[in-house]
């Protein structure tokens, strides 16, 4: 995998110049316990659907 022309590789976990790249942020998850094989999730670890707001800041690393 060629990086930007320059004839250097890139790592495969970089994303080319130029390509879009999605990020998916939860507020909460819900985790193990959705019944498939056991119990379920205790009531009072249940998530609620509701508004939630959060801020998140990206830095360089």
């Amino acid at each position: 995998m060629e990086h930007g022309g320059t004839g250097r590789r890139r790592p495969p976990d970089r994303p080319a110049e130029g390509e879009r790249v999605h990020v998916h942020l939860d507020h909460a998850q819900h985790g193990v316990g959705t019944a498939a094989c056991g119990p379920g999730v205790l009531p009072r670890y249940e998530l609620r659907v509701g508004e939630a707001r959060f801020v998140f800041r990206f830095t360089a690393v």
